[in-house]
């Protein structure tokens, strides 16, 4: 499975909506929307959750959101907002999942785990 998530339209106004992939079935599936617009988000995997973590709303474009909100595949819903996952120096592009199954992000010089 594959998730598309946030974004942008023609007018460059951040999005809420995502989509599932299934790969198996080569098949888009509806998601419910998320709880904020997110522009430029990262998504990665990990636990049985989708984590769509920063970007920026609409009216805030470039300043980046310091939350996260994770889309459960098996309830297929999602679960509340992390408002503060990202601390002020991370950058949400930094975050990836390691053969551990931990989080790991860059903080200034720093690697953090999850």
């Amino acid at each position: 499975m594959v998730l598309v998530a946030g974004g942008h339209d023609d007018d460059k106004n951040a999005l809420r909506s995502a989509l599932a992939y299934d790969v198996a079935e080569d098949d888009w599936l509806p998601v419910p929307d998320m709880s904020m617009e997110r522009d430029e988000c990262k998504v990665v995997f990990q636990r049985g959750k989708f984590h769509v973590i920063g970007g920026y709303e609409t009216e805030t474009q470039g300043r980046f959101q310091r939350s996260a909100e994770a889309f459960d595949v098996a309830s297929w819903q999602w679960d509340p907002v992390n408002e503060d996952l990202l601390e002020t120096t991370t950058h949400p592009r930094t975050c990836v999942v390691g053969d551990d199954g931990k989080m790991y992000m860059c903080r200034g010089s720093d690697l953090v785990e999850q």
